[in-house]
């Protein structure tokens, strides 16, 4: 006789395991559909508790197990930290009550003309006013402006904030070069906190910002890479996860999406809005040569392509926004527009 195999799966007569053989059918798949919670180890937010067995139908249902965590590897952090938002109400809101996802990877992608819509195309202008240095100068400025408002907003919940690490490849800073650090006080970012790390590959720049993920230590980990595979992207995106570590990866424009991101933006350089020695003025003094080719503060343009906690949100933000380096927040250049309708109507918005 040949010796029994072990099966991996529970036998019938494990009594932890033991289905009722008589009962109504809506019970009977009821208790499979526990069995398969249990197995999993995670309880479902919106599970349905079956009616309670009648006397006389011989139904014995095993307790329900005690609820437990969701082990879902980009369930929604604990929103009692620190916000992360943008400063501008009307687009706060549209990100919910917690901002971006402080556990979590958020790609961004510069927006050229030779890779843009005609929407995008019509906004930004053609190649010869807005170049492949405006375009990665944008998408920089904002992945900062995201740095300074993570730092200030850890500051402000009392939160030990760490330093930021900033991550490139070697080609990169050889093409777009790489960060001034006194020029990070615009920001309002100590340049002490900054650490850089230049890699000559791509894999040990994906090693680099993964490890740093995973002590914790930085407040906020940057990269800036071509491209980021399938597998390495949901690596750091458990890694960010599992440590509470938020991560910005700006990606080439002309590569594929980023998989795992919790939100994925696009930024494209914008004319500079009226410098305050303009905007004050009346239309007459406008007309001065001099006073109208001050240039005002740095204007960004705004695309939310994608945004997993709330889908509905990245269908209705397109906003030109203008950073403010004294209070270290954006503010809105022009109305948010609706590009779910396609009607281009610009959203009220505060003063």
């Amino acid at each position: 006789m040949r010796p029994r195999r072990h099966s991996p799966f529970p036998v019938a007569d494990d009594p932890r395991h033991a289905i009722p053989e008589t009962g109504p059918r809506s019970h009977l798949v009821a208790h499979l559909r526990e069995r398969i919670r249990r197995i999993e180890g995670r309880t479902p937010a919106l599970a349905v508790t079956p009616a309670a067995p009648r006397e006389d139908d011989g139904c014995s249902l095993p307790p329900s197990a005690p609820p437990q965590p969701s082990s879902s590897p980009f369930a929604p952090h604990d929103p009692s930290g620190p916000a992360w938002t943008l400063g501008v109400p009307v687009l706060d809101r549209l990100l919910g009550p917690v901002g971006l996802d402080t556990a979590a990877v958020h790609e961004l992608k510069p927006v050229h003309p030779s890779c843009a819509d005609d929407r995008m195309r019509a906004s930004i202008g053609s190649a010869s006013t807005a170049d492949w240095a405006a375009a990665w100068g944008a998408a920089r400025t904002f992945v900062l402006a995201l740095a300074a408002r993570r730092l200030a907003a850890m500051e402000r919940a009392g939160a030990a904030a760490g330093p930021l690490l900033w991550c490139q490849l070697a080609n990169v800073t050889h093409d777009l070069g790489g960060i001034y650090a006194p020029g990070l006080e615009m920001f309002g970012i100590a340049p002490e906190r900054l650490i850089l790390v230049e890699a000559e590959r791509a894999q040990d720049a994906l090693w680099a910002i993964e490890e740093a993920l995973k002590s914790r230590a930085p407040a906020l980990v940057v990269g800036l890479l071509e491209e980021v595979d399938l597998t390495p992207a949901r690596r750091l995106a458990l890694a960010a996860h599992a440590h509470a570590t938020p991560c910005l990866i700006l990606t080439h424009p002309a590569t594929p999406a980023m998989a795992a991101a919790a939100s994925r933006w696009r930024i494209a350089p914008a004319a500079s809005a009226l410098h305050p020695l303009v905007a004050g003025r009346s239309d007459a003094a406008r007309a001065d040569p001099y006073l109208e080719r001050l240039p005002g503060p740095l204007c960004l343009l705004l695309t939310l392509e994608r945004l997993r906690s709330r889908p509905m949100a990245a269908d209705a933000l397109e906003a030109r926004v203008a950073w403010c380096d004294e209070a270290f927040r954006f503010r809105l250049a022009t109305p948010v527009r609706d590009r779910a309708d396609g009607a281009g109507e610009a959203w009220s918005h505060p003063a």
